[in-house]
């Protein structure tokens, strides 16, 4: 074989390295981030961060925003990882059109509400959420039971997921915005455990505040995965669907 030639063949199995390499990448677990035009930069900017930082995780992820409840809910199901930036109350978090119409997806199926689509009607008996590895409930009181709605963290944690990031009371915006940005750097560049990736960004957030503005009051919970029960003993990177 001339040199000549097998330059050539040299040169065509690094392309397709390369070529394969991208494949690779786009095939990694599916994540999606939304966020609310609606809201504002708060929720967008931040949404758009934590897009970021899981495709630097492996991930493949889409930010994606103003989607209605009904959407979110159905999607959720391809997800390894699922994040939202919204308001919430307890037993239900919100969707909003760029108009404004908001949508809610809650723990329990409330019939006499038509803006509500529970996880309880989509997923009850079904195994389509133990791929989910974390759900990242950035909203207030996702934590909390309410009688008629439920608990959207009870729901996620009884279909299966991995790991559930949420809280109970409030919390304030520009507090929130520094522990997502930081929680998710911890987790996706670093490569920290959920729980600590978390303390960090708890403390972050009072080194630059002087208060924790309700972050403070989160919950890691969960089933945990293939290598511990303990949900804040997981790593989200290598980029994996969960234990399921």
């Amino acid at each position: 074989m001339n040199k000549g030639r097998l330059l050539k063949m040299l040169a065509l199995c690094v392309i397709l390295l390369l070529m394969l390499s991208q494949l690779a990448y786009a095939a990694g677990p599916t994540a999606h981030a939304y966020g609310f035009t609606y809201l504002g930069d708060w929720s967008t900017d931040r949404t758009w961060v934590v897009d970021m930082r899981l495709d630097e995780g492996g991930y493949s992820s889409s930010y994606l925003h103003d989607n209605s409840a009904s959407y979110v809910r159905y999607n959720m199901r391809n997800d390894a990882v699922f994040y939202i930036c919204t308001h919430g109350s307890p037993g239900y978090f919100c969707c909003y059109s760029s108009s404004g119409t908001m949508t809610k997806i809650s723990g329990n199926a409330v019939l006499s509400d038509s803006s509500c689509y529970s996880l309880y009607a989509m997923y009850n008996n079904t195994d389509y959420l133990k791929d989910m590895r974390l759900a990242y409930l950035s909203a207030c009181h996702q934590w909390e039971i309410d009688p008629t709605y439920g608990c959207t963290e009870t729901r996620l944690r009884q279909y299966g997921v991995d790991v559930i990031v949420s809280w109970d009371g409030t919390i304030k915006i520009p507090q929130a915005d520094v522990f997502d940005r930081f929680a998710f750097w911890y987790m996706m560049r670093e490569g920290y455990t959920v729980g600590t990736a978390l303390a960090y960004a708890k403390a972050e957030v009072f080194y630059q505040f002087g208060d924790y503005g309700g972050v403070d009051h989160y919950h890691c919970s969960g089933n945990g995965d293939e290598v511990t029960t303990n949900p804040s003993n997981v790593r989200m990177i290598p980029a994996r669907y969960g234990k399921y």
